[in-house]
């Protein structure tokens, strides 16, 4: 039902005598259209099958053909030519594989019926926009005001337009391909030749209304590190970068990308999970006590089940530099000097400073440039146990225009040796150190949760504090978690019990 013809397709251009008119897909969003969405196997790149002569031809230049992709609606697309004609045009090719098949909003611009037609839809699954286009034998100039666009957003405009001397008749295959950085203020002004179109894509990109209180040297890599390998984890996909190596003073360590079901077969783009100890994450055999914290298989049951939206996992392993990596440096730093002395007396001076520089500056970027991200800030979240619970809460308070939410499973908040440690003096460095950060429960998440058995069983007193002050900054309702769990322990196979939990808490559908 959903791809159904019942109007006169592409295929009577190579057979139908006479061929569909020039005009006809400038007819057809007014008439058949009308009635739901319908197949029209758009994408031919061979316009001439049986030569320039012959009455068989397609009635449209190759620009025409991708706007197709907008201008008639069918949730169910495909590319109609043979790959060798493909192969001739990659460049025209690439909105192809760009182009979504399905849309949120559909708003009907311009237009007259049997003369052209312009639209605008948004992605079902993303912020992006596209912009399509076609006229009839006669050559047009549209000017089309942009204030469908997000105020207040940056989009990248592809923009696929008839080259110069296009047209349908003498001269079909010309395109022009340029990008522009527009928004919603802007108006965007295409010529379509005889029998011609356009298609543009508007990427969106980050919000132009707040300024980032932390520069991003996202200069800093310009060269990604190359894929090691990848392979198939509860219908997703892990693809393995070993020893990412960093500008910073802090050792290389693998990074395992998890990318959701049916990835590679979408247009869709995800939020974006960062996890510390990614060594402990997807497989049990290079798990250090031997248990997977089973992330993908918790993802991907989610998911399926539409309790949380799909999400890509960024595990970032850890290095025999652990603790000088993920002890806040703040934290450290304002604890009483004997303190501060002893503890970096036995492991040495935080790095974390410089390793959440790698994971905002060098890591972030990659990721964004390597895979469809939601790159802004609320779909950006840090999650971690232990040591990595604190690293993840100091990321938020440290970047808290790059991070929307913290995840700390059983967090250590005795910062070294819970035998040992001060509890209020190691509470007021805490926080002496976020006060001076960027948490604001306005603007962000916080998870905090704990067992009760072993290591855990020395967080009560600091998580009953720790939960009195974020009480006291605003943190509450959806913004803010803090729970006990009895009987659970502070390893892996805890943390996998507790972790579903946690990924609803940041990207569930509902209550």
């Amino acid at each position: 039902a959903v791809s159904r013809e019942g109007a006169r397709g592409m295929e009577f251009n190579a057979w139908g005598t006479p061929p569909n008119t020039v005009e006809h897909q400038a007819i057809l969003p007014y008439t058949r259209m009308l009635a739901g969405p319908f197949d029209f196997t758009p994408g031919v790149f061979d316009l001439l099958p049986h030569g320039p002569d012959d009455v068989n031809r397609v009635p449209s230049t190759l620009a025409k053909q991708l706007a197709l992709y907008l201008t008639i609606y069918s949730p169910v697309q495909m590319a109609a030519d043979l790959p060798e004609n493909y192969s001739a045009h990659m460049d025209a090719f690439q909105f192809i594989k760009d182009v979504p098949a399905d849309w949120e909003h559909s708003i009907a611009l311009q237009g007259e019926v049997g003369d052209y037609f312009v639209i605008a839809r948004q992605d079902k699954h993303s912020p992006d926009w596209y912009l399509g286009g076609v006229t009839d034998e006669a050559a047009r100039t549209v000017s089309v005001p942009l204030d469908f666009l997000e105020a207040g957003h940056t989009y990248t405009a592809q923009i696929y337009s008839d080259g110069p001397d296009a047209d349908w008749d003498t001269n079909p295959y010309p395109i022009s391909i340029t990008t522009r950085e527009l928004t919603s203020n802007d108006q965007l002004t295409l010529t379509m030749a005889a029998g011609g179109g356009f298609a543009v894509r508007f990427a969106a990109e980050e919000m132009t209304a707040e300024e980032p209180s932390r520069a991003l040297d996202t200069a800093a890599v310009d060269v990604g590190p190359i894929s090691s390998g990848s392979k198939e984890l509860s219908g997703g996909t892990q693809v393995m970068f070993d020893t990412f190596k960093s500008a910073e003073d802090i050792l290389p360590r693998d990074v395992r990308v998890w990318l959701p079901p049916n990835y590679d077969s979408s247009n869709v783009s995800y939020p974006v999970i960062y996890m510390h100890d990614g060594q402990n994450l997807f497989e049990p055999g290079i798990a250090q006590t031997g248990d997977e914290w089973q992330v993908d298989e918790t993802m991907q049951e989610l998911a399926y089940r539409e309790l949380a939206v799909p999400a890509i996992i960024v595990g970032v392993s850890s290095t025999a530099e652990r603790w000088q990596d993920y002890a806040p440096a703040a934290f450290i730093e304002k604890l009483p000097t004997e303190q501060r002395d002893q503890i970096v007396g036995a492991i040495g001076e935080p790095k974390s400073d410089a390793y959440l520089r790698f994971l905002v500056n060098e890591l972030k970027p990659f990721i964004d440039r390597a895979y469809r991200t939601k790159s802004d800030r609320e779909n950006t979240f840090v999650v971690g146990a232990s040591m990595g619970g604190l690293i993840s809460l100091y990321a938020v308070s440290e970047y808290p225009d790059v991070f929307a939410a913290a995840a700390g499973l059983s967090t250590h908040w005795p910062l070294f040796d819970p035998n040992t440690a001060d509890v209020n003096a190691v509470l007021a460095s805490i926080t002496t150190s976020l006060e001076a950060g960027g948490l604001d429960p306005m603007r962000h998440r916080i998870w905090l949760d704990r067992g009760t058995e072993n290591l855990d069983s020395f967080y009560g007193p600091y998580a009953e504090a720790m939960d009195t002050y974020f009480a006291g900054k605003g943190f509450a309702g959806d913004a803010f978690y803090s729970g006990v769990v009895e009987g659970s322990d502070h390893n892996e196979a805890s943390w996998a019990d507790r972790f579903p939990d946690t990924i609803l808490f940041l990207l569930g559908t509902s209550d």
